[in-house]
Order: structure tokens, then C-alpha cells, then sequence
């Protein structure tokens, strides 16, 4: 797989909903920009994009302080021809 490049962003909040502080609490999301084979063609099974993004989310290194941490995870794929 080709990744051409990796973001991640960190939040941290540390105020309740009503502006009160609270314990913090750390977010952090990681995306991925690769070339998908299907660029260019009509694909109805897109098993292979999911396949994939498990690969690349086995590798990607999250800034997330410890493993231990509470964590969940979400996948999306965009297919787009124009990969440069």
C-alpha cells in the first residue's frame, strides 16, 4: 500500500460541559491518504479498502500516552482517481 501521507490530531479537553474542570480527557484520531486499486472503476465489493485500512491502522503509530487507555475505532475509505 501507498500512503501518501498521515495526519493526527490530539484534543484535549479539560472542562465539563458546563465550564466546570474536570479529570482530562484525551482524544486522538488518525487518518491516512493512500492509493486505493479501484481509482478509475466502478467497484461494488470494497472488502479489500476495509482490508486495508486494517493493515494500515496495525501499523500507524497513535500518540495516545498509554495503551491502557480507553479506545475506539473508525474506518472510512474514499475512493478518488486523482492521485498524485
Amino acid at each position: 500500500m501507498k500512503i501518501r501521507k498521515t495526519i493526527f490530531i490530539k484534543e484535549i479537553i479539560t472542562t465539563d460541559e458546563m465550564g466546570h474542570c474536570c479529570d482530562p480527557v484525551t482524544r486522538v484520531a488518525a487518518m491516512a491518504v493512500f492509493k486505493t486499486p479501484f481509482a478509475g472503476t466502478d467497484q461494488e465489493d470494497l472488502s479489500n479498502l476495509f482490508e486495508a485500512a486494517v493493515t494500515l491502522g496495525d501499523t500507524i503509530d497513535l500518540p495516545i500516552g498509554h495503551k491502557d487507555a480507553p479506545w475506539s475505532l473508525c474506518r472510512t475509505a474514499t475512493i478518488d482517481d486523482d492521485f498524485t
